[in-house]
């Protein structure tokens, strides 16, 4: 059976997940949170912790009741998520992008050090309306006025349809 790594960051839920229902297409998922201590993250604060404490419990309830656990490390991901996908045999490795400085880009160069190894990524939207990059002005650039903005952005936004958890998470053997 073919593994897909499904690493979870700020999206810790099963509904309205497109990275969950992307892995799911390819079969067992190995889910993975990695409390993020790489070089372009800012370390959390205690009130972030505590959120993500009980957060990352409810998250692994939730997958429990449906066969699955989650896995749990503390590091770079730039190093941890190649070691995980070696060592679960994944044959993809999916996440819900962030655009946080310094992100996009580190997992621009993560995308493309998976991809050499032969592993398939997925990249989707778990948070926005439309991503950032979606909406420019005609000369490329951001928008510094709302109202410009909302008239180019509204004709780009549809209702994709809320996405059901999954009864069930197939494991991998």
């Amino acid at each position: 059976m073919r593994t897909a790594l499904l690493w979870f960051r700020r999206d810790l839920r099963l509904v309205d997940n497109p990275a969950l229902r992307a892995a799911l297409a390819v079969g067992a998922v190995t889910p993975v949170y990695i409390l993020d201590e790489g070089p372009d993250v800012r370390p959390q604060g205690a009130a972030s912790l505590w959120w993500l404490n009980r957060s990352l419990s409810a998250l692994a309830a939730d997958l429990q009741d449906r066969g699955s656990r989650l896995i749990l490390r503390r590091g770079d991901p730039a190093r941890l998520i190649p070691e995980l996908a070696a060592e679960t045999g994944a044959t993809s490795v999916h996440w819900n992008d962030l655009f946080d400085p310094g992100l996009k880009e580190r997992d621009d160069r993560l995308e493309a050090r998976l991809a050499a190894t032969g592993l398939s990524v997925g990249r989707w939207n778990g948070a926005y309306l439309l991503r950032p990059d979606e909406v420019t002005t005609r000369t490329g650039g951001a928008f510094s006025v709302f109202t410009p903005f909302w008239r180019a952005a509204r004709p780009l936004i549809s209702d994709p349809g809320r996405i059901e958890p999954p009864a069930r998470l197939p494991a991998p053997d």
